[in-house]
């Protein structure tokens, strides 16, 4: 999935850059498959992996860190702003397509935010249980955001309120006020870590 999912970031790019509207239907097409297929018959959640013939393949087991097995909400929080960013770019947006972006993301709010130290575990079961409980700067990031991208085009009060509770975790927990940018891993404490 995660190949794809940037895939369709370059397809939206390429794109945005030369108008033809070749990449925007590979995009679409991409994530129809992801978002309109996979995420409502999984709980919206998405699978990392599939086989060759396009089945998840829920006995997958590599690298824990690259190629982690079941899901990964920073991939969803991923997957849910290029929906938006797509949804903006073809000539009839469509609010079901900013309903499933929506869908997508506060699917892996409510899985992946750790409610006693904040922040998002790494990867989820298939059933949205947490698998790898490490907490990393890129999920915050990407949730962020997708709450941006939802505050611009569909306004809640929700959304104005997990992203500034996402700032403040980040400003607290991640960038680094020091050296500037960003601690790539926070651990049990909320103190930086370099695991990875």
């Amino acid at each position: 999935m995660n190949a794809n999912m940037h895939s369709i970031e370059a397809l939206l790019a390429a794109f945005e850059a030369t108008g033809r509207e070749t990449y925007l239907t590979r995009a679409g097409r991409i994530l129809d498959f992801f978002v309109g297929r996979i995420a409502p018959a999984e709980g919206w959640r998405l699978p990392e992996h599939y086989t060759a013939d396009w089945q998840i393949d829920r006995g997958y087991s590599e690298n824990p860190m690259f190629r982690p097995a079941g899901t990964t909400p920073g991939h969803s929080f991923e997957l849910a702003r290029l929906l938006l960013q797509y949804n903006e770019l073809v000539s009839g947006p469509s609010p079901e397509r900013v309903e499933s972006a929506r869908t997508l993301a506060y699917r892996a709010v409510t899985d992946a935010w750790d409610r006693d130290k904040g922040g998002f575990v790494y990867t989820l079961s298939f059933d949205g249980t947490p698998a790898i409980r490490d907490r990393y700067w890129w999920p915050v990031t990407e949730a962020i955001g997708v709450m941006a991208a939802l505050l611009k085009t569909d306004p809640r009060a929700e959304d104005a309120q997990w992203y500034d509770r996402l700032w403040a975790f980040a400003r607290a927990q991640f960038i680094d006020p020091t050296h500037g940018g960003w601690f790539p891993e926070i651990d049990a404490t909320g103190a930086p870590s370099a695991t990875q």
